[in-house]
């Protein structure tokens, strides 16, 4: 629960804050790990969603008083208004361009966070970049623009599968290099805090399949994720 708490705290408004402190005192740790769950879960949906501050504010008064009301922690849990979305319309956003959402930075978190060995802390979120395996601009003479087309590139370059937090700033001059040589300057130094980067550097070739295959897999860890 705290890798998840990190995460909340790392990227949420603090809306959330005052209904798990309700809920603690009411309920102290019974089904804590759950509530959390689709606390968060909530916030975030409603902020991809691009729910109005006051929207989002009135959501999390209906928590606080379904907290409130309820006698059990189920009671809570299993309340049918407080934590309900559109899970359709969130995994039609997370198919799509990520990086140039204002929420792009918490999903790749919560993307590590599904990822991570939850034995394991995170490292503290000091520097991060979102990076793009294929570069936004890569030179004319690289290997990338013999892997991907135009069209390729612009379809994948934005999207989940194709992007990867990094525990540094960005490197323009390094981002544009090809993968092989990417990988061994560029991405080692995120190996021991972000796990999507152990994956990224297991593979040899970054194509369009690997893409593809990726953007699935991601895509249905983050859904299992939302409650």
């Amino acid at each position: 629960m705290s890798l998840l708490i990190a995460v909340m705290l790392a990227s949420l408004s603090t809306d959330w804050i005052p209904p798990l402190l309700l809920y603690y005192d009411k309920f102290g740790q019974q089904k804590l790990f759950e509530f959390v769950q689709r606390l968060e879960s909530k916030v975030a949906a409603d902020w991809m969603l691009q729910r109005t501050p006051t929207v989002r504010i009135g959501n999390t008064h209906v928590i606080l008083r379904a907290v409130e009301k309820a006698t059990t922690a189920d009671q809570v849990i299993n309340d049918p208004t407080a934590f309900n979305y559109d899970a359709a319309q969130i995994e039609q956003i997370i198919e799509g361009d990520i990086y140039n959402r204002n929420f792009g930075r918490y999903v790749m978190l919560k993307m590590e966070h599904c990822l991570q060995d939850k034995s394991q802390p995170f490292a503290p979120f000091t520097r991060i970049s979102i990076e793009h395996v294929l570069p936004q601009t890569p030179n004319a003479d690289s290997g990338w623009m013999r892997l991907f087309s135009e069209e390729e590139r612009e379809a994948w370059t934005h999207r989940l599968a194709n992007l990867v937090l990094l525990s540094r700033n960005k490197n323009s001059q390094l981002g544009n290099q090809d993968f092989s040589e990417k990988k061994e300057k560029y991405f080692k130094s995120s190996l021991n805090v972000f796990p999507n980067v152990v994956k990224v550097m297991q593979y040899k070739e970054w194509t369009l399949p690997v893409l593809e295959q990726r953007q699935q897999q991601m895509k249905a860890m983050l859904m299992d994720s939302f409650k």
